[in-house]
């Protein structure tokens, strides 16, 4: 059983390690297209402007549908929950404090219960 944890363990710190490198190639990416396009956002006109907008963008962008993002309606503890759940659970890199903080002012500025209402 020993080994199961140890080749588990190994295989969580590969997969954070490839899921930092593809967040990072994807916020290369996306930086390079917004200079070559002049696009306010290439996530879509609907995906919010602001502080934080790339890196949530890039970071939820990575992994799944920002539709998903979008139809959500969190609050900031109910977001901050969800991604502590997908460290532990989904492999997405931890954050650093100052990252983490960007994130979820972003998502809990334009994704709340309050957002899902309107129009």
């Amino acid at each position: 059983m020993a080994n199961v944890k140890k080749t588990s363990t190994a295989y969580n710190t590969a997969g954070q390690f490839f899921a930092l490198g593809k967040y990072t190639a994807l916020v290369a990416s996306i930086l390079f297209s917004i200079s070559a396009h002049g696009s306010d956002s290439p996530f879509g006109e609907d995906w919010p402007s602001g502080p934080g907008s790339m890196e949530t963008g890039g970071l939820c962008g990575a992994c799944h549908s920002l539709a998903l993002v979008k139809q959500q309606g969190l609050s900031r503890k109910s977001w901050d929950e969800t991604l502590t759940w997908m460290v532990e659970e989904q492999g997405m890199p931890d954050l650093d404090p100052d990252m983490r903080n960007l994130i979820l002012d972003y998502l809990s500025e334009h994704f709340n219960p309050e957002s899902r209402h309107r129009d």
